[in-house]
């Protein structure tokens, strides 16, 4: 695969993704806790991704798209690099 269309690692992931889902969740106008509780989750799980010390498994990347009324290129997460 052609290095510009390998997927990043985990560590660039977490550079990228934590202020990427804050800027997303602050644009729908939610706290930490409201976009939690909309994902069905715990509100420290959700303000580790934030942080950047855990990262969301694919599925619940797809429950936050659609939570956060967004597509897959919103957060970069896939293709940090494109114009």
């Amino acid at each position: 695969m052609p290095k510009s269309e390998q997927l990043p690692d985990a560590k660039a992931i977490k550079k990228v993704f934590p202020p990427a889902l804050k800027a997303a969740r602050k644009a729908k106008g939610l706290t930490q806790q409201q976009a939690a509780e909309l994902l069905k989750i715990g509100v420290r799980q959700y303000g580790n991704w934030e942080r950047g010390e855990s990262i969301p498994s694919a599925e619940m990347l797809i429950r936050i798209y659609r939570v956060l009324g967004l597509n897959i290129y919103e957060l970069d997460i896939l293709l940090p690099d494109r114009e």
